[in-house]
């Protein structure tokens, strides 16, 4: 998804006018640049990734394992904006 839309907003013209930002939820963002790295060049595009798009570092304690402050941390947020 990232490798596309990186894509998308190099040919759009509009990178000038956005960040693109992705959450690297199980590995580090230098592993995701270079993944998408080769899906790019493997198209021949040439696109300064890092440039365009920020992957921000999300690992976890794994899927479904919140900390108590996270926990907290959500509940507020839903109080406070009346998802719940």
């Amino acid at each position: 998804t990232a490798a596309g839309l990186a894509l998308g907003l190099q040919l759009s013209g509009l990178h000038h006018d956005m960040e693109l930002v992705a959450l690297g939820v199980d590995d580090s963002p230098d592993v995701f640049y270079e993944k998408i790295d080769g899906l790019l060049q493997g198209l021949e595009a040439e696109v300064d990734l890092r440039q365009l798009l920020r992957i921000e570092d999300c690992v976890g304690a794994g899927y479904a394992q919140s900390t108590n402050e996270e926990l907290l941390f959500l509940a507020e947020v839903a109080q406070s904006t009346g998802i719940c």
